[in-house]
């Protein structure tokens, strides 16, 4: 149980700095946590460091209209993009 809950708390404390990161870029807060609620924190994207994260999220936010993606990581981001394009959060 023990390692269960410190990966669960690294990838709490790794949401929150993304979190940071974003609004450090001008995102608003309100909307950065949505959309960091809306991509799975156990996911292949977080695998990578927080500003990688968030910069992968304002790169995937700012892209024209697309469909969704066929890698792991490109779905998971198109999760944020539609929570920021879409309200699907």
């Amino acid at each position: 149980m023990g390692f269960g809950f410190k990966e669960a708390m690294d990838a709490v404390m790794k949401a929150i700095r993304v979190q940071v990161v974003l609004v450090s870029m001008g995102v608003d807060e309100e909307l950065a946590r949505k959309m960091v609620d809306s991509v799975p924190w156990t996911g292949a994207l977080f695998r990578m460091e927080e500003n990688e994260i968030a910069k992968a999220i304002i790169n995937e936010i700012r892209s024209p209209p697309h469909e969704d993606h066929q890698d792991e990581v490109g779905q998971e981001l198109h999760d944020a993009y539609l929570c920021y394009t879409q309200d699907l959060c």
